[in-house]
């Protein structure tokens, strides 16, 4: 499976920098873990070829990481908020 994945390292390279931004390392790792799932998962009889799926399931992971990430610091920043708040009085 590892001599698999580096076939798509390239591939996994350009999505990671497509959503990734600053933090493009993040999205690569995402992508991975994405494409390992889809090379485990993949089944010919679905209608996609496997560079179809890896990219899909590669896409999905960064997404959803990315959603995570987003809500964490959303979530962190409140608290930080409600800290200083509490520490005002």
């Amino acid at each position: 499976m590892n001599n698999k994945i580096e076939e798509y390292i390239p591939q996994l390279k350009k999505l990671a920098e497509k959503f990734g931004g600053l933090e493009k390392e993040d999205c690569l790792q995402e992508g991975l873990l994405g494409g390992l799932k889809a090379i485990r998962t993949y089944k010919a009889n679905k209608g996609k070829t496997l560079d179809q799926w890896v990219e899909l399931c590669a896409s999905n992971q960064i997404r959803k990481y990315l959603t995570s990430e987003k809500r964490w610091r959303q979530n962190n920043e409140r608290v930080k908020r409600e800290l200083r708040f509490r520490n005002e009085f």
